[in-house]
């Protein structure tokens, strides 16, 4: 509500969520297991910013460049990828990906779960809300390539120690900024009126 006292709606354009955003099960042929030892997913493990158990636990195999992967295409150039994390205390790192470019974004998380920004790598719109209780929605704005395969990429961290917790993915297309979450239970791609 932004604060308002009284009741208010939410208007918002039309947009679609390209990737499975909950339940992520790194065998199917959307998420992938990616990297020396790869990552285990367990789904269902804490409560996600809904309020329900529904968040995933994202843990690590020990090398530096285990992570969950999805590949993708685009139908432009700009894409605004967001996600909610909750951190245990380690480094974290989102990146997009394609032949042509390694967008990153890095965050030093301390061990209270508090995120702060250690690095960017060819993005300019960005940014960090705080959804309480540990929950913080990061989202960027990536540029992608219609002609290539692009890689969605989460780290749960770079170290290779600390587990991290995820939900809500979203991938919206063609798009300068987020708007509120649009479940996407199933893969393909969700579209909100």
């Amino acid at each position: 509500s932004g604060g308002a006292t009284c009741p208010s709606l939410l208007l918002e354009g039309s947009r679609t969520n390209l990737v499975q955003s909950e339940y992520y099960n790194p065998t199917n042929t959307e998420w992938r297991s990616e990297g020396n030892n790869g990552v285990t997913i367990t789904t269902n493990d804490t409560t996600s910013p809904e309020g329900l158990s529904n968040a995933s636990k994202l843990q690590g195999g020990g090398a530096s460049n285990d992570r969950l992967q999805y590949n993708f295409n685009t139908s432009s150039t700009k894409a605004i990828y967001s996600v909610f994390v909750k951190g245990t205390g380690d480094v974290v790192r989102f990146s997009i990906f394609n032949s042509r470019s390694g967008d990153r974004i890095n965050y030093d998380v301390d061990a209270n779960g508090n995120f702060t920004l250690n690095q960017v790598t060819g993005i300019t719109n960005h940014d960090i809300e705080d959804y309480g209780n540990g929950w913080y929605r990061i989202w960027g704005e990536f540029t992608t390539d219609a002609a290539l395969t692009n890689y969605f990429q989460i780290y749960s961290d770079i170290n290779g120690s600390g587990p991290i917790y995820l939900y809500g993915v979203q991938l919206e297309d063609n798009a300068t900024y987020p708007t509120s979450y649009i479940p996407n239970h199933s893969g393909g791609s969700v579209t909100r009126g």
